[in-house]
């Protein structure tokens, strides 16, 4: 290889992407609260007063199925003297505050503050909770803390569309198994582990030696701040014969930490990356299903999940994150060849042009 043709070469993102503290608080700020943030499915706030709470870049903040029927979300700070005011999930049309017992509606309006009648000047109407934008993408919530980011379905224009075509009826699904584990590494590398199959056929040996899903016609496509992941597969179908995808494996990655993923059979699951510090990660995989539908040959298939790809993933996250830490550690190439192939880490690639626009940086 030529001089030249090495300086062509893309290159991973430097150590201190992953290491540096200050990079770690800057992008809470810079990515966290500006990006669109998965929260949870809708089956959890299906009916007027259902709600969640749900941690979003260090803020707490309160979903709630509204009286009137819509999707609300609130800072979890008591307008009076910032107690937090709201905990688990539940029921309720009304939430008051443990501290003073002022009360708000599930539109967020104050509708009762202990001896309010003998303070001059004081309205209720002057202090209601503080909305935070929420918007519901075919049954996913999500919540944004920028009050000027763009709509959730022109952010990810095309996504949609492509969710309802491969799993129609997921805003009717319920939520039927978790995975989830605490891994040593940047969120970054786990994301970016999740995003090239360079190592699927290294380390994923079941998931494609046995015909589960074929490496040879895996593909990832970018589509700007989300990302489709296709191929065939040998899964059984098991009730989805008349589907234009019976026989597909599908999975939609969304800019900065998320995905879901199709399996045939109406197997669908959720996946996020939370990052809990500059070295550290809580990876969780919910998987959905139609109401009672879910057999013991289908449990069987959450543990294999959960015993294989899933936990083969984590020792690599970890030793990649132990690596970086090294002074040694210099950016190497990204493998990226001609065709975007399944071998190929164009998707990693266009990660970090996403991460390094968000940080405004050129590292």
């Amino acid at each position: 290889m030529t001089a030249n043709a090495t300086s062509e070469l893309a290159r991973t993102l430097p150590g201190k992407a992953y290491c540096d503290e200050r990079v770690f608080v800057r992008e809470r700020e810079a990515i966290f609260a500006r990006t669109w943030q998965y929260v949870g499915h809708v089956e959890k706030v299906r009916n007027p007063g259902d709600y969640f709470v749900a941690d979003v870049a260090g803020e707490s903040l309160l979903v709630v199925r509204s009286v009137g029927g819509m999707l609300r979300a609130f800072f979890n700070v008591c307008a009076h003297r910032g107690a937090r005011f709201a905990s688990g999930e539940g029921c309720r049309k009304r939430f008051s505050c443990p501290y003073h017992a002022w009360s708000y509606d599930t539109e967020g309006r104050l509708v009762g503050a202990t001896n309010a009648d003998d303070v001059p000047g004081f309205r209720l109407q002057d202090y209601g909770l503080q909305a935070c934008r929420i918007e519901e993408l075919h049954g996913l919530v999500f919540v944004n803390l920028d009050p000027g980011a763009a709509p959730l379905r022109e952010d990810m224009a095309g996504l949609c569309e492509r969710l309802v075509e491969y799993a129609p009826g997921l805003p009717e699904l319920t939520f039927v198994h978790r995975t989830q584990a605490d891994v040593h590494g940047n969120w970054k590398i786990a994301v970016e582990n999740y995003s090239e199959c360079y190592h699927c056929a290294i380390v994923h040996k079941s998931f494609f030696a046995e015909g589960k899903v074929s490496a040879a016609s895996y593909r990832i496509v970018p589509y700007g701040r989300w990302h489709e992941h296709l191929a065939q597969s040998g899964y059984e179908v098991r009730g989805d014969e008349g589907s234009a995808h019976a026989g597909e494996f599908g999975a939609w990655w969304m800019w900065p930490n998320f995905a879901v993923q199709t399996h045939p059979g109406y197997l669908v699951n959720v996946r996020q990356w939370v990052p809990l510090a500059v070295d550290s990660s809580r990876v969780t995989v919910d998987w959905f299903m139609p109401v009672d539908a879910a057999t013991d040959e289908h449990r069987a298939e959450f543990r294999e999940h959960a015993a294989t790809v899933f936990q083969e993933d984590i020792p690599l996250i970890e030793a990649v994150q132990r690596g970086i830490e090294s002074r040694a550690y210099k950016p190497g190439p990204l493998m990226v060849d001609r065709d975007k192939t399944g071998m190929s880490e164009h998707a990693v690639q266009a990660i970090q042009a996403l991460w390094r626009k968000s940080m405004e940086t050129n590292i």
